[in-house]
């Protein structure tokens, strides 16, 4: 497996990380837990060209994580048989593959960078996937996140993607959503 740079990954640890200002959504995490982690650009080569590129990551501070999203800008795809949707990205959470999103071969995925309209440059987008929401993975936890290039065909391009952040959504740890509750008994109790 290809690791990113010293470089890229001390700025994934250490300078990339921030809270995002995510709009409010229904889907039971808080917006102003979420962690942005930045990963920066880096090129994917067609799956028997190259590695899988590599950032381990582990999450600190109050709250479980629920899901992801995902986003960056794709470039090298069209025309010459490469999709954005080519690219895959697993998660995995504490040495067990968790989650996928895009790529082709036999994974349960689910979302493609945009499928049938991943075919030009641009910007792509995804999530939240909620996919630990039943099961929220606790601080501490060791992430892994691999990107690969799933397209077999000798033709197949590159993509070299660049701006990628993926942004780990969190909900209040059981023990914080107890407290809170108590002080909010607390607070109504005094008020009678």
């Amino acid at each position: 497996m290809k690791a990113l740079s010293s470089k890229m990954v001390a700025a994934a640890a250490v300078g990339g990380l921030g809270l995002a200002a995510l709009p409010a959504t229904a889907n039971n995490f808080d917006p102003d837990l979420d962690i942005v982690v930045n990963l920066g650009q880096f090129t994917l080569f067609p799956d028997a060209a190259g590695d899988p590129i590599v950032v381990k990551f582990n999450v600190t501070g109050p709250g479980d994580v629920v899901g992801i999203s995902f986003g960056g800008d794709a470039s090298g795809v069209g025309g010459t048989g490469t999709w954005a949707s080519d690219s895959r990205l697993s998660v995995v959470i504490d040495g067990t593959e968790r989650f996928n999103i895009g790529g082709l071969v036999g994974r349960d995925n689910d979302w493609d960078f945009q499928g049938s309209q991943s075919t030009n440059d641009g910007n792509y987008t995804s999530g939240p996937h909620l996919f630990a929401k039943n099961n929220p993975v606790a601080a501490g936890a060791a992430w892994t996140f691999a990107f690969s290039h799933d397209w077999f065909s000798a033709s197949a391009a590159p993509i070299s993607w660049s701006g990628v952040t993926i942004t780990l959504h969190r909900v209040p740890a059981p023990g914080a959503m107890a407290l809170l509750g108590l002080g909010g008994l607390v607070a109504g109790r005094r008020r009678r």
